[in-house]
């Protein structure tokens, strides 16, 4: 039995109140864990000894609320143990009862509950007898033609009963919101390989249109395979093509480049990629930090691996590229495609005399180890490197499996970072970094 609060970490540490047990609640122990939530473990002798009473001791937020004077509120979604004896709808109903008892009143005609904390608020003058009584909403018509992504059918609904639009269901939720929360599901269990045999490639075009009727939004034409070909030809900087992807990705922060490239996972990218390069690295370790990635591993052949564990300039510009790839993300605001690192290169290459860089790939002048970053130094590098059979696709493997474990994708950003002083706006995409590899065209 647990519930979720506000500043509860700080008065429920540890184990049960002494005094518990002597009460008759029969409390073995609490566990309050790092996001608030408080379990609380009763042993066979409490049944039908106000354990929920017990419960309601355990919340100090709703403690603190009681003897607050500021603005606040409690909230609380009534259920009912496993396994007890009656109906579903009967236990349900005494559940309920139970928190109008201790003051809360029902939020809307949604299944919570909530508390609020200034005496003045109007659900204080509600009588329990009189707070709201759910009777199971069914769906509306649009509700079902929304969630089922009937194009036709919500067409139809919202020409002839448009103020089905502002219905709600027993849930709360509007047609838009129910289609919203639809999506959600579909995209995280895709995202989470509850379908193990497909590649989840973002939502179909019938949703798209559905979600685009409800919202009164505009949305593009996009092709039925969505691919690299047709990310790399669209112009991205159009806000309408923008609001399609995003919303054809489930991006819910409304910066995600192409639809799915989230700004916490452009940092965590671009972060890594430069703090390694600053890391000095042997030859031989570089080798075997390949291997180690299976992405990688399958990318470069054992000869080529076996001239970059030799060769000091290859070595370079294997983790230059890697620098690179961060740069697309962070930099210049755009997917990691093979593309744009290669376009990234030839500005670079570009910018360096082509003799000096000549010189260094024939092994004369500048001393390697004195000059890691300097620019005809990491050309050469690079040169080297693609040269050999080095490929973009190999430094990217390394960098996004790093990524995927690197602090930046857990998003407990450095306070001391130079190069970041915001905080970027979580997203529903922020860890699906595999959605990322795929769609940059790396898979397979």
């Amino acid at each position: 039995m647990s519930e979720r609060h506000n500043n509860a970490r700080d008065e429920s540490q540890g184990t049960a109140k002494p005094d518990h047990d002597n009460q008759g609640w029969n409390v073995e122990h609490t566990i309050t864990t790092e996001d608030g939530c408080v379990t609380i473990t009763f042993s066979a002798k409490a049944k039908g000894k106000e354990v929920g009473t017990c419960l309601a001791s355990y919340i100090p937020a709703h403690d603190k609320l009681r003897k607050s004077s500021q603005e606040g509120f409690a909230f609380a979604q009534p259920g009912h143990v496993t396994g007890e004896a009656g109906t579903v709808e009967k236990n349900l109903e005494i559940a309920e009862e139970f928190w109008r008892s201790q003051g809360f009143r029902r939020v809307g005609n949604t299944s919570w509950f909530a508390f609020a904390a200034q005496s003045t608020h109007p659900s204080h003058g509600l009588m329990a007898a009189n707070d709201l009584r759910l009777e199971k909403i069914q769906d509306s018509a649009l509700h079902k033609a929304a969630i089922n992504f009937r194009v036709q059918v919500v067409k139809s609904i919202l020409e002839k009963n448009p103020e089905l639009a502002s219905a709600r269901n027993s849930e709360g939720y509007t047609p838009l919101q129910a289609l919203e929360d639809r999506m959600e599901l579909l995209r995280h269990d895709f995202l989470n390989s509850v379908y193990r045999d497909r590649v989840f490639s973002g939502f179909t075009q019938d949703c798209l249109s559905c979600l685009k009727m409800l919202r009164g939004d505009k949305f593009v034409e996009l092709p039925v395979q969505l691919d690299l070909a047709f990310l790399s030809a669209v112009e991205l900087k159009d806000d309408t093509v923008n609001k399609t992807l995003r919303a054809k990705f489930g991006c819910s922060c409304g910066q995600c480049i192409a639809g799915f490239l989230s700004p916490r996972m452009s940092y965590a990218l671009g972060d890594w990629a430069s703090e390694r390069l600053e890391i000095p690295r042997d030859f031989m370790s570089t080798v075997e930090i390949i291997k180690d990635y299976s992405r990688a591993g399958k990318c470069l052949p054992d000869s080529v691996l076996r001239e970059l564990g030799v060769n000091k300039l290859m070595y370079r510009g294997f983790w230059k590229f890697c620098d690179l790839i961060g740069d697309v993300c962070y930099k210049d605001k755009k997917l990691p495609t093979i593309r744009n690192v290669m376009a990234r290169f030839e500005a670079a290459k570009a910018k360096e005399p082509s003799d000096v860089v000549e010189k260094i790939l024939h092994g004369y002048a500048y001393d390697m180890d004195h000059n890691l970053r300097e620019g005809p130094v990491m050309v050469a590098g690079m040169t080297e490197y693609l040269k050999h059979g080095g490929t973009v696709k190999a430094a990217a493997s390394v960098v996004f499996r790093e990524a995927e474990n690197a602090p930046g994708i857990r998003f407990e950003l450095r306070e001391d970072d130079p190069d970041c002083e915001w905080e970027p706006q979580r997203c529903t995409n922020d860890c699906h970094i595999d959605l990322v590899w795929e769609m940059c065209g790396y898979g397979g």
